[in-house]
């Protein structure tokens, strides 16, 4: 009898520390960046501008960039979503060969943390752009719009502020041994442990 006692408390323990460990590295594995956020924000509105483009297939874009904190991630947004869409982005601003030339503006980048508990932050990443597009063919140029992204979630700590931080500067995102390693490991650990201990309690 005490066996068995000993062997329901043992269960008990591993499926605590399994679903303990399983929110932590869900908590902290799942949630993107706040620069990925803001990468996702751009390809939504990069696509949504490709869609307003009035040019064939294969067609040559012209992609200008306003400087700002994350032009490289504008820049990439919109040529990939310009490949998508069969068009030939270009970088070169002043190319002759470019038809159309686009040229995005990034009005707004930034993130906020609002403290909502213990360990605990509501994140909010709005994006603003505005996007221009000249046709050279026929000289005329025309305003595409002003697109706006926000999304807020929780976070368990701050990882950017306004501005986002540069590549190499800022807090490092790079993920912590635990949730790299331990946290998988207690949770399989756990797996196996409770399936053994169930058949040998069945016996």
């Amino acid at each position: 009898m005490n066996s068995r006692t000993w062997q329901y408390r043992v269960v008990g323990c591993a499926v605590a520390l399994g679903t303990c460990g399983g929110s932590l590295a869900s908590q902290e594995v799942l949630r993107p960046s706040t620069t990925m956020v803001i990468r996702q924000q751009l390809e939504s509105i990069a696509d949504e501008v490709a869609e307003k483009l009035q040019l064939e297939v294969n067609g040559k874009v012209a992609v200008s960039v306003q400087p700002s904190a994350d032009a490289a991630l504008a820049e990439n947004a919109f040529v990939e979503a310009l490949q998508r869409r069969g068009f030939r982005p270009l970088l070169d601003a002043g190319s002759d060969s470019a038809g159309i030339q686009l040229s995005i503006s990034v009005l707004t980048d930034r993130a906020q943390f609002e403290k909502i508990g213990p360990g605990g932050f509501m994140r909010t990443v709005q994006t603003d752009v505005e996007a221009r597009e000249e046709n050279r063919n026929e000289r005329s140029v025309a305003v595409l719009g002003l697109f706006h992204r926000l999304s807020r979630d929780t976070v368990s700590q701050r990882d950017a502020e306004v501005p986002v931080p540069h590549r190499g500067e800022g807090v490092d995102l790079e993920p912590t041994f635990f949730e790299r390693l331990v946290a998988p490991l207690i949770i399989l650990a756990s797996g196996i442990l409770v399936v053994y201990l169930f058949f040998t309690v069945r016996s």
